[in-house]
């Protein structure tokens, strides 16, 4: 389970860094997550 829960505070972070780039209303930083969902390569680039 902590690897599960390092991946989930890795996307958190990825997502958190996202919407402040692009400035987005958290409605559509909800959305943008969500097809973020299957970008692992992109997570662990982030690493």
């Amino acid at each position: 389970n902590t690897s599960l829960r390092q991946k989930t505070v890795t996307h958190h972070r990825l997502a958190t860094v996202i919407e402040t780039e692009v400035s987005k209303p958290d409605k559509h930083h909800s959305e943008f997550s969500l097809n973020r969902t299957g970008d692992q390569p992109l997570c662990t680039s982030m690493e």
